[in-house]
């Protein structure tokens, strides 16, 4: 928890920093970026730390080989990234080009920083994990707060980011092997299987990281940047709460997987996952819902006053996406991760579907009822899904 706390609270403070002190264009201009270099970097993650956590909470003794298999396909996934995106550089203006470019290494280093953070829930050492996160967050506030209060300009905040992820991965890697042993890549051959295995977890984290960023490109196609800086003011403060599920996710997926074989103590422990999820989810909606005029000029001033009435609809998606989260990591604990993602597709086509022409319509009010109203589609179809396999024995 006090990992969570330090890296939201700098994720928070660097992102309202730079909203106030850039203004709504460009702010707008540097998440934009961020958007599209999060959507290229989709096949480095893969997955694959759901996966692992799911293997390590049946026996923590896969924690090695499964690492091992990880590193090659997340090593072999940056190289191809890394080259396309040389490629695509080529094509852009220079200025859009290095922002471009900042921030792909930027989610580069942060992938495999959270990667080798998982060496620090092998074995539970948490106070280790805790301490890591105060010297990164702290690393990263210093070096954000310098680009944008003393450079203050676009390419610069993009740089900063970069340096400060390079360096958070180098500690982070350091320290987690230091108490997990060492993590070295395994041969070629473990990527297919590895692949075959984590294809449903990679094409859900595709689609729920195309679902949270692909709306800041059609805000743009529609708005620009100055609606995609208004529209983003609200999402980062969704994004920042909503970093706690999968820390959550971090303790709650090994102790279901182990109940798994056992019925009753499965249902008793999903029960209090989802009193969980959907208590914090409440209380950090009912912030910004009590609120929004607070929030909207105290936090980022007069500039952002249509945010206002935006805010308590940000605060129903937080509560759903908490809800959405906790039945998720119930279905993924079953061994449902193959049907899930499905829903998770079918969720991504629907709010895209009524979405865009939503927000050409309304606006951004009308892009965040379509969301709400996929959220609770997809709730629904969670909670069949739930009861249905409930008497069946889980998937291996």
């Amino acid at each position: 928890m006090l990992s969570f706390a330090l890296r939201l609270a700098a994720g928070m403070l660097v992102m309202v920093g730079m909203a106030r002190m850039f203004g709504r264009v460009d702010f707008g201009h540097f998440v934009y970026w961020m958007a599209v270099a999060t959507l290229t970097t989709v096949p480095v993650n893969f997955g694959f730390g759901t996966y692992v956590l799911r293997q390590i909470g049946v026996s923590r003794n896969y924690y090695h080989p499964v690492m091992a298999a990880a590193l090659t396909a997340k090593l072999l996934f940056a190289a191809l990234v890394l080259a396309g995106c040389t490629l695509a550089c080529a094509l852009l203006p220079p200025a859009d080009a290095l922002v471009f470019g900042l921030l792909v290494l930027a989610q580069l280093f942060d992938s495999f920083g959270e990667f080798f953070n998982l060496g620090f829930r092998r074995d539970g050492h948490y106070r280790a994990e805790a301490a890591t996160a105060v010297a990164t967050s702290l690393l990263h506030l210093a070096f954000m707060g310098v680009a944008i209060g003393l450079l203050g300009s676009v390419v610069w905040a993009a740089a900063a980011f970069a340096v400060s992820r390079a360096i958070g991965l180098v500690v982070v890697a350091l320290r987690s092997m230091a108490r997990a042993g060492a993590v070295r890549p395994a041969p070629l051959c473990s990527v297919p299987a590895l692949l075959r295995a984590t294809w449903a977890y990679g094409g859900e984290l595709a689609l729920s990281t195309s679902y949270s960023q692909v709306d800041t490109l059609l805000v743009n196609a529609v708005l620009g940047s100055a609606g995609v800086g208004l529209y983003q003011a609200g999402m980062k403060l969704v994004d920042g709460a909503c970093r706690l599920a999968p820390v959550l996710a971090q303790f709650v997926l090994p102790a279901l997987a182990k109940r798994q074989d056992d019925p009753p103590a499965f249902r008793s422990v999903a029960r209090r996952v989802m009193a969980l999820m959907g208590g914090i989810g409440l209380a950090c909606a009912a912030l910004l819902w009590a609120g929004a005029g607070v929030i909207t000029h105290k936090l980022y001033g007069p500039q952002y006053s249509a945010l206002e009435a935006l805010l308590p609809l940000f605060g129903a998606v937080l509560l759903l996406r908490f809800l959405e989260t906790g039945l998720g990591l119930i279905l993924v604990a079953r061994g449902q991760q193959h049907r899930k993602v499905w829903l998770v597709a079918l969720q991504l086509f629907l709010v895209i579907g009524a979405g865009y022409p939503a927000l050409q319509q309304f606006g951004l009010a009308g892009w965040q009822l379509a969301v709400i109203a996929g959220l609770v589609l997809v709730l629904v179809l969670y909670g069949m899904l739930s009861r249905r396999v409930q008497a069946t024995p889980p998937t291996p």
